[in-house]
């Protein structure tokens, strides 16, 4: 077997750890976390602006994100392929 380089993965940045943390604070004088306000103020954009980007960004962490065609034409013309088979092959 080979050898993996990084065998625990991505290791998880200090950043994320502090901003996971501050999105569960409240702050002075309300009864929301900041995570809850994000998510209010994502939604509005969303649904109340119409926002393209907030609409898309939600729907992507709800549903994945949405599959782009892939063109196999080259100017208008079919991709070409050419398979080689050895002696033996055939």
């Amino acid at each position: 077997m080979g050898h993996c380089a990084n065998p625990t993965g991505r290791p998880k940045s200090n950043l994320n750890k502090l901003l996971s943390q501050y999105m569960l604070r409240k702050p002075k004088g309300l009864n929301k976390t900041y995570g809850e306000m994000l998510v209010q103020r994502l939604l509005k954009l969303a649904i109340e602006d119409g926002d393209q980007q907030a609409i898309e960004y939600i729907w992507e962490r709800l549903e994945g994100t949405i599959p782009q065609a892939v063109d196999m034409q080259t100017g208008g013309q079919p991709v070409k392929f050419t398979l080689a088979i050895g002696e033996g092959d055939a």
